[in-house]
Order: structure tokens, then C-alpha cells, then sequence
């Protein structure tokens, strides 16, 4: 009866989804002032949309290069102006200035964030061309990256359907999501101790701390500057603060969420999880990739740290070519810059690598990786135990979640890294099967989903189109509500109010009728003296 089931539902998705062939117009916006994964998940996206036959723009910066064939999709470009900061993101971003980011403090690197996109915005709501063409593109649908604090001005100045996409899945900030957020089971993952959703008091203490400089932040101090760069753009408009642009948006869907890794959490009904959206089928490897990992008697490692941290200085290089060295595998390491002295014979130096196949062949054995999103989905997928090495934010909330809830590896910190902590982490991993074994089982699970990703987020997009941008899946309260309010303070404050001051009054009155107690016993007691005497 299930099977039945499942094939009819699965049959409804697939009306929906060919009905929906109609050639919409659909304006994409990522985050691509500089190069980065979520640029290449956005890229997926456009490609799955073309496919379906909708016809794609995506909004970028000028000196984007897409990462991949883009054939049938436009791409908008528009230019963005050259501050200090812009400047040295677009021609030195290497890595001294990656580790500078990296041992940034939390504060610091948003403030990084919030720069860059201020200075995106300023030069994109600048440029009237662009802006007009994308005004009058016959747009049926804008789905845009929520990272860029900017995008909230375009909800507002296309006033199309809207879809907000998350790359890392149920992000913590509730002023953007107003998804449900308990501090104290859902650890803020911005934070660098990634803490788990079990936290001591002290640890909920600082998540909940986090949490709520977060929501100020965003809240407050970001959304102030960037309705401050709206109204420097559209000085005569009448729309409401861009802290409210949320109400217009219909869906959030959430990429890479999977609660067999994800702390399992509220969900609201217009955010709409979908577990292994961004990933693709591996492909044959390069002939010279094949032959070195065929060739590999005692299985490959792979080590790569995504894509901004592909150089590390002579000293650490030096570090990892010698743990390298000695070991019986061999090593792919995707690295720029002069070969480490002491590299050994068995190790292969890449500038870059088709990751995602390297890890689905038969013959990859670890995986030492940053945790990046994209790549912490990929290992889980192909059933690859790490080595993790966060390098700075939602990285450490990954790592987390790879060694203490699915425990298919370790965790090692990049700040403190030497040759002895290196190797013995390695070799644990290599040498303690219940590893592989955890990772073999989160791959089963996720592999194992009521319907494909794509045909899920397909079915959502032709839904919102279809249905003009549906918002009755979104609690407007929410959204009018203050934080103190959402939260009860106000609610709990007038409770201990109320006890408060029946307390008091219970002890006036007590005190009121002692006294008069007293005052009677007194009374009382003093007349039978007089006629005593």
C-alpha cells in the first residue's frame, strides 16, 4: 500500500512540476560580489530552472566568471564600485588576508559582511540601467541569497513573488527566518565553539548572549543602514522599513537540512526544507585523477579547505607535507603556491579538483576538510569520515555535527595546529572502523528521501508562481510583534509584577493585623493591670 502511495504522490509532484513548463521569467540573486560556493549552489539552481524550462537571469557583479557551462541563462551584470575593502577582496584576496578574516571576532567579520554588502547595494541601486531593466524584465519570480543584507531593497522594489534561499539550511536569525529559536537547545551557529543543542549553563549563557547581539544586530543596527541606503536611492517612495520586506516573501527554502544531521527544531510552514538539493551525480574523474587514485594500494585522502583558503603559509604547509609524508596512502591536496619542501612522493598537489567525484570514488578513504556546507554534505553523502579543521563561523557548527552527532570523524583546531595533533587525528580516523561505519549510515539516510530534492524545489517554485506569491503561509504577528513580545517578556514581566505586589500586599496585610493584634493584646492586657492595682 505504501509503495502505491508514494508512486501516487510522486505522480501528482510530476503533473505539477510539467504543468509548470511555461517559460517564466525568474531574476536570481546570490552573493557574488567575490567568488564562493554559494555562487556555484546558485549556478545549480539556474541550471535546474532552465532545465524545467523557465528562462533565468541571474544579477551579478561584473567580474563574475561562472564556474560552469551557464548556456541559456542571462546573466545581469553591474559593477560595483571600488572601496578599499571591495578592492582588496577582488585582487588580493589570498591567504594572509582569509586567515585575517578567520581570527577576526565574531562582531568583526559581520561588520566585514555588512561593508560589502553596503557597498554592493550602493553601487547596484546606483546604476538605473540595470536597475530598470531588471524593474521591467517581466519577472515572475526573484529568489535571492539571504546573506546579502541588501536584498531585502529588491523584495520591495521588484514587489514580485519572492523566494529566499538559505545555503546552510535553518539559519538562526529569527528578524530574517521567524522561524522558532530556543537558545537554549539551538546553538547560534555563527558562533566559533560550536556548540552542540546539549549546553551547560555557561554554555547556554554565551548562546543566548550570541543570539540576541545577533538579532540586534540584524534587526536593528544593519537593517537601520540599509533603509538608510534606500531612502538615499528612492528618497519619494513610501514603503515600509526594510526590516518588513519579509512579509512579502512566500517561501524560504532550505538547502542541505537533514535531521538525521540538523538538531531537530520547530519548523515554520513557509520555510521548506529540502535535504540534498545542491547535490549532483559524481562524474568520471580526469584520466590523470583516475590513475592516481587507482593506483593507490591503501586508498586516497583528500584534503581540501574550500575556496578561500587554497594557499597557507610556508610553516604550515611544511606541517601538513610532512604528516603526508609518512603516510601509506596517498594524498590529493588542493593547494596553490610553491610546493612545500619536504612533500613527499605520494602526495599530489591540485589547484583545483572536481571535489564532489573525488569523494564518490571507491578509493577515498578520509576527507580533511574545512566543513564548509557544501562539502559537509558531500562526504555525508558519498560515506567519507573526516578529519575536520573549521576555519571560522557556521564551519565550527558543522564540524560539530560531524563529530558528536553523526560521529564520523574528529575535530582538530586550525589556530592550534601542529604535526603531532594532525597525524594522530588522521590515523584515529583511519584506523577506527565505527567511523566509516557512521558515515556508510548518515549516507543511507539521506540518500533515502519520499521524493528527489529537485523535483521538490521545482514543485515549490511553479507552486509560488502559479499561486501569484502566496503569504498565508507566513504568521504576520510574528513579524509585528516585538522581540519582547514574541518571547513573553512583556507577558512574564507583568506576571512577576502581579506576584510582586500581592506579595506585598499579603505582607501589608499580615504586618496590619499583627500590629493590630498587638495593639488589642496591649489594650487588653493594660486594663487588667488598672483593676488589679
Amino acid at each position: 500500500m505504501q509503495p502505491l502511495l508514494a508512486m501516487h504522490v510522486r505522480a501528482l509532484v510530476l503533473m505539477h512540476v510539467v504543468g509548470g513548463i511555461c517559460g517564466d521569467n525568474i531574476l536570481l540573486y546570490p552573493y557574488s560580489v567575490f567568488f564562493n560556493s554559494r555562487i556555484m549552489n546558485m549556478e545549480k539552481l539556474a541550471l535546474m530552472l532552465r532545465d524545467h524550462g523557465h528562462n533565468v537571469t541571474i544579477l551579478v557583479e561584473a567580474a563574475y566568471q561562472p564556474t560552469r557551462p551557464l548556456a541559456g541563462v542571462h546573466l545581469e551584470k553591474f559593477t560595483v564600485k571600488n572601496t578599499p575593502l571591495v578592492s582588496r577582496i577582488k585582487q588580493h584576496w589570498d591567504f594572509k588576508a582569509a586567515l585575517e578574516f578567520v581570527h577576526m571576532s565574531f562582531p568583526k567579520q559581520i561588520a566585514f559582511i555588512e561593508e560589502v554588502s553596503y557597498s554592493v547595494g550602493d553601487s547596484l541601486l546606483g546604476d538605473r540601467e540595470v536597475m530598470n531593466r531588471i524593474k521591467h524584465g517581466n519577472y515572475s519570480l526573484f529568489i535571492y541569497d539571504w546573506i546579502d543584507l541588501f536584498g531585502p531593497i529588491l523584495v520591495q522594489y521588484l514587489n514580485i513573488p519572492t523566494i529566499i534561499y538559505s545555503n546552510y539550511g535553518f539559519e538562526n536569525c529569527w528578524s530574517i527566518f521567524h522561524n522558532p529559536v530556543n537558545p537554549a537547545y539551538i546553538p547560534v551557529i555563527q558562533d566559533d565553539h560550536g556548540y552542540s543543542d546539549e549546553m551547560s549553563f555557561f554554555q547556554r549563557l554565551q548562546n543566548a548572549v550570541l543570539f540576541w547581539v545577533t538579532e540586534y544586530y540584524l534587526n536593528i543596527a544593519a537593517t537601520n543602514k540599509i533603509e538608510n541606503l534606500k531612502r538615499k536611492h528612492f528618497p519619494d517612495v513610501d514603503w515600509p522599513h526594510v526590516r518588513y520586506a519579509g512579509e512579502k516573501v512566500s517561501l524560504i527554502i532550505a538547502a542541505n537540512v537533514h535531521f538525521a544531521f540538523d538538531y531537530p527544531r520547530p519548523v515554520m510552514p513557509h520555510v521548506k526544507p529540502i535535504s540534498g538539493l545542491l547535490h549532483t551525480a559524481p562524474r568520471p574523474l580526469p584520466a590523470h585523477l583516475e590513475a592516481f587514485m587507482s593506483s593507490a594500494a591503501n586508498g586516497v585522502i583528500l584534503l581540501s579547505w574550500g575556496t578561500a583558503m587554497a594557499t597557507l603559509d610556508k610553516d604550515q604547509a611544511e606541517i601538513l607535507a610532512k604528516v603526508f609524508a609518512k603516510l601509506p596512502q596517498k594524498v590529493i591536496w588542493r593547494y596553490k603556491g610553491p610546493p612545500p619542501a619536504h612533500l613527499g612522493n605520494n602526495t599530489l598537489l591540485v589547484d583545483w579538483l572536481p571535489q564532489n567525484d573525488v569523494l564518490a570514488h571507491a578509493n577515498t578513504k578520509l576527507f580533511i576538510t574545512h566543513c564548509g556546507v557544501s562539502s559537509s554534505w558531500e562526504t555525508m553523502i558519498h560515506g567519507v569520515p573526516v578529519v575536520a579543521v573549521p576555519l571560522w563561523g557556521d564551519q565550527y557548527h558543522q564540524a560539530t555535527k560531524l563529530v558528536t552527532r553523526v560521529k564520523m570523524g574528529v575535530k582538530i583546531e586550525f589556530k592550534n595546529l601542529n604535526a603531532d595533533d594532525f597525524e594522530n587525528a588522521i590515523l584515529n580516523v583511519l584506523q577506527n572502523s565505527d567511523y566509516k561505519e557512521n558515515a556508510v549510515k548518515i549516507s543511507e539516510l539521506l540518500r533515502d528521501q519520499p521524493l528527489p530534492a529537485k523535483e521538490q524545489f521545482l514543485y515549490w517554485v511553479d507552486y509560488v508562481i502559479r499561486h501569484k506569491g502566496p503569504l498565508f503561509f507566513r504568521s504576520y504577528a510574528t513579524y509585528r510583534l516585538a522581540w519582547y513580545e514574541y518571547f513573553l517578556l512583556d507577558i512574564m514581566l507583568f506576571i512577576c509584577a502581579l506576584f510582586m505586589f500581592a506579595i506585598f500586599l499579603l505582607v501589608w496585610c499580615l504586618r496590619y493585623v499583627n500590629k493590630g493584634t498587638i495593639y488589642f493584646s496591649s489594650s487588653l492586657f493594660g486594663t487588667k493591670e488598672k483593676k488589679t492595682n
